[in-house]
């Protein structure tokens, strides 16, 4: 549903409803999609998208933080409001039936802050591939919280444009998982921080040029 720009929150909700066994679902650049639709994604009675596995959200320039914190609050509950019964096959049936959603993207949404970062670390730590490109607010401290997101393999950051090196020192300890990470445009990086990429052996990561770092020598 990429750039599909008269999409609406309404859709959203019709979409939750009748097509339960999503995996994938792109809206990127569906400018009038909003917390109140991302929220149908997420319902707080019962998560409409139990099996949702990757969303692109990216340029959808109306979802704030409450949104997206919504999402990943109910996609980490999973169906447990709704298993009154502590038998342990229900238990087993709806682990398998809800995973966790392995690949958000969140690129040019500018309303997004720490608050969101916060969220998606604490709530849905099976994230592979987490992309904040362009969100404009993340800040040092965001990179902080992410460092709980022990699975994270692709980690685009291009265009955060108050990352320091104060910051990026915090994704030192876990850089070694990383295959793919994205800082073009992170314009107060200084060579401190690629000493620290260095003396990580970043052997894993994909050999491409990323960097468009201003305060480098």
């Amino acid at each position: 549903m990429k750039y599909c720009v008269a999409i609406s929150d309404r859709a959203l909700e019709r979409i939750a409803i009748l097509l339960p066994n999503l995996r994938t679902l792109c809206l990127a650049s569906c400018k009038r999609i909003s917390d109140e639709g991302i929220e149908y994604l997420g319902s707080q009675r019962r998560r409409r998208l139990p099996h949702l596995q990757t969303l692109d959200l990216s340029h959808c320039e109306r979802i704030t933080n409450g949104g997206a914190c919504s999402l990943l609050e109910e996609h980490d509950r999973g169906d447990d409001n709704d298993n009154d019964n502590d038998n342990d096959d229900d238990d087993d049936r709806t682990a398998k039936s809800s995973p966790q959603l392995q690949s958000l993207s969140l690129s040019a949404c500018t309303q997004i802050s720490r608050l969101s970062a916060l969220r998606c670390s604490s709530s849905c730590s099976s994230i592979v591939s987490l992309v904040l490109s362009d969100c404009i607010d993340i800040t040092d401290e965001c990179l902080c919280d992410l460092t709980l997101l022990s699975q994270l393999r692709q980690l685009r950051l291009d265009g955060c444009t108050r990352i320091t090196d104060a910051g990026f020192c915090h994704l030192i300890p876990f850089l070694l998982c990383l295959c793919d990470l994205d800082l073009t445009g992170c314009l107060l990086l200084t060579d401190a921080s690629v000493v620290a990429i260095s003396l990580s052996c970043l052997v894993t990561l994909q050999p491409r040029d990323r960097c468009e770092c201003r305060c480098l020598e």
